[in-house]
């Protein structure tokens, strides 16, 4: 079992394992609390936390996440990432072009879908993002947006994609990691508020609340 809460409200990343890059402890904006994880990134540079744990074979992660600015058509950034340690990368979670989100699925095939209907990014605003990995017979990956489930069409063809119903079984997760993975243009985001779990966590909306630095409840 696994069971993670890292709200940075210790002023530095002694909640997690370790960084990378690293991102910066900063006291605004937040979405709750006096602290947040800010990862601000060049052209492919790596800036993120991360929390490694046993293996686990259904694990959900939550954010609040936030970005200075969105990509340009076609590229993207990585803000989740979930890893296998002893074989890779089984799963991104992406910002998109202007305003729309990708989930990457790494085995055992490589898929890579964007939401369908676009879930409308803008700058400046928290959103809740929760994904789910399970390692199953029937197993994949689950996303869901202010605790609304997306559906996915693939970017290769443009069709509807299920990113469930794989066999993921000889893969474990034992990393989570969060912040900037090697983005194809200048990003920033700011990560909060991060739980990790082997259920559904949820958590309250905050679009709403772009205006304000302190809006968590």
């Amino acid at each position: 079992m696994v069971s993670f809460s890292g709200d940075f409200e210790t002023g530095d990343y002694s909640e997690f394992t370790g960084t990378i890059g690293p991102p910066e402890i900063v006291t605004s904006p937040v979405y709750k609390g006096n602290y947040c994880s800010k990862a601000e990134s060049a052209l492919g540079e790596n800036r993120r936390c991360y929390k490694d744990f046993a293996g686990e074979h259904d694990v959900y992660t939550r954010i609040y996440v936030r970005w200075k600015n969105l990509c340009t058509v076609p590229n993207y950034q990585a803000f989740i990432t979930g890893v296998d340690r002893g074989v890779s990368d089984l799963f991104w979670a992406k910002q998109f072009g202007t305003n729309n989100l990708i989930a990457t699925l790494y085995v055992p095939t490589s898929i890579e879908a964007y939401a369908d209907p676009s879930v409308g990014l803008v700058i400046d605003t928290w959103y809740l993002v929760e994904v789910r990995f399970l390692c199953a017979l029937n197993g994949g990956m689950e996303v869901w947006f202010n605790k609304s489930k997306l559906s996915f069409r693939s970017l290769a063809t443009g069709l509807p994609v299920n990113l469930m119903g794989y066999d993921t079984s000889p893969y474990e997760v034992d990393r989570l990691m969060y912040g900037q993975a090697a983005p194809n243009e200048a990003q920033t985001n700011y990560i909060d508020n991060v739980r990790i779990s082997n259920s559904y966590i949820g958590g309250e909306i905050l679009t709403a609340l772009k205006s304000s630095p302190h809006g968590g409840l």
